[in-house]
């Protein structure tokens, strides 16, 4: 009988460091709509850099370069280049309003207006600059920037936006897993100690555990506490073995946690005896 209450101890351990694989937890309605996102981020990316390809940003030494008259002088020259310059750091300012109101997931088309009117106003200012044969071309040229740059606005702003939904439901879902798992672990711990309290008083009420003396009693759960903790150290040298997955870690980490609250029962109530 009592070769019997000691065995169930051994299964006891061995049914709750198997049954604790339980308790992890899959959020399917939550991955599938973070997954939506970043699959609705990757399309709006894919649509942005299209756009790159058809839009060619105002560079002096570049796109613009052959619109310009060939008599500019330095006067006009610096006049020019004070024009981009405010022109680069109103866009910049703006730009910089426009990531933080769409992270704040607010309305954004004051902004966009805004940006908008800048690169009209650059583009007007830039006229008197410009060859008279090719204000024709110049024209069109501005007509397909903007309407390109309006639609890149929007989509970076769209991007920003949904980013940060995305950052902000994969923060929840992250604390909601901490906190399921620390309760998942508090009710996993409490339930161990709970039912070795029953099974210690069950034995300690045993009429052929109660029969011996105490030194029989304390070599008999020495016995039990020494299995226990090899099987404890065995678990740790399996943790520091190169080829072990992450999955059988965190599993031997919950058996070793069980085995400890064992142990520390046994402990104690091997101490009673002393």
């Amino acid at each position: 009988m009592l070769k019997k209450i000691l065995t169930f101890f051994v299964v006891f351990i061995m049914f709750f460091t198997t049954k604790s694989n339980a308790f992890d937890l899959v959020f399917n309605d939550e991955a599938k709509t973070i997954r939506e996102l970043k699959e609705n981020i990757e399309w709006l990316d894919k649509e942005k850099n299209d756009l790159y390809l058809k839009l060619k940003d105002f560079a002096p030494d570049q796109t613009l370069t052959w619109f310009f008259r060939d008599d500019l002088t330095l006067d006009e020259l610096q006049k020019l280049k004070l024009i981009v310059e405010t022109y680069n750091q109103n866009k910049k300012n703006l730009e910089s309003e426009l990531y933080e109101k769409s992270k704040n997931l607010l309305d954004t088309s004051d902004i966009r207006v805004k940006l908008l009117e800048e690169k009209k106003e650059l583009y007007k200012k830039m006229t008197s600059y410009i060859k008279v044969e090719y204000y024709q071309s110049y024209l069109e040229y501005i007509k397909s920037d903007t309407v390109i740059y309006s639609e890149r606005k929007v989509i970076d702003s769209d991007i920003y936006r949904k980013q940060e939904i995305l950052n902000n439901k994969v923060n929840i879902l992250e604390e909601k897993i901490r906190e399921h798992k620390s309760y998942l672990e508090d009710s996993l711990k409490k339930l161990v100690e709970k039912t070795m309290d029953e099974k210690i008083s069950f034995l300690s009420n045993n009429k052929s555990f109660s029969a011996l003396d105490n030194k029989e009693k304390v070599l008999i759960l020495e016995k039990t506490i020494f299995k226990i903790s090899n099987n404890i150290e065995s678990l740790k040298n399996q943790n520091l073995t190169s080829d072990i997955t992450n999955f059988v870690k965190v599993n031997n980490d919950k058996k070793i946690e069980i085995y400890n609250i064992v142990l520390r029962k046994l402990e104690l109530f091997k101490d009673t005896y002393k």
